[in-house]
């Protein structure tokens, strides 16, 4: 009974955040248009990525699917705080980005994009995907599916988009000032990477 309880509740705030990134993306998009965007295959094997992890993790929180099942009520509760705290630091990001954000897949520059380096960004470079990265290892650990193992896959896979964003755009487009910024954060994970 408690993991159904679990399981819908990640599956409430994981709801929550898609509805979240649906409305501020709206609005990000109306206020400050692309300036230049740069559309490949790899963007539409981004997008098509990002929607079949969710599709395979709420099947999975719904009961509909589990893979690889396992039962630890620990484990459980472990991965529930890691959505909490993954959900909680990719929308403090996103909110931080506000306007300036864009999907990661779209590569884009848009009209007055700034260099945002205060709160979390501080810190590191790409908040949004270390977010993102916890809450889905997390909710694969609350809908008890060994998978939460290759999902930890899911850094290496946002360290390398995070490496490309910054070789395509954020780089030319800040210069220096980006450069600078290097030399001061950690690029994904506070403190280590």
């Amino acid at each position: 009974m408690f993991n159904i309880f679990l399981r819908a509740i990640t599956f409430f705030l994981l709801l929550i955040r898609g509805r979240y990134w649906h409305t501020s993306g709206k609005k990000a998009k109306e206020e400050k248009p692309s300036l230049k965007k740069t559309r490949s295959f790899q963007s539409y094997g981004g997008w098509l990525s990002t929607y079949i992890l969710e599709g395979l993790i709420f099947l999975q929180l719904a009961g509909i699917i589990t893979l690889f099942p396992f039962k630890n009520v620990w484990v459980e509760v472990l991965g529930f705080l890691l959505v909490v705290m993954g959900l909680t630091i990719s929308i403090v990001a996103r909110k931080e980005l506000d306007t300036n954000w864009s999907h990661a897949a779209d590569y884009e520059i848009k009209k007055n994009h700034t260099l945002i380096k205060t709160g979390i960004y501080h810190f590191i470079r790409h908040p949004i995907y270390f977010g993102l990265a916890l809450s889905w290892i997390g909710a694969e650990m609350v809908a008890g599916s060994y998978l939460y193992v290759s999902f930890f896959a899911l850094f290496i896979a946002f360290y390398i988009q995070g490496k490309r964003e910054e070789k395509n755009f954020l780089r030319s487009h800040f210069g220096a000032e980006y450069k600078e910024y290097m030399k001061k954060t950690k690029m994904l994970i506070p403190f280590i990477l």
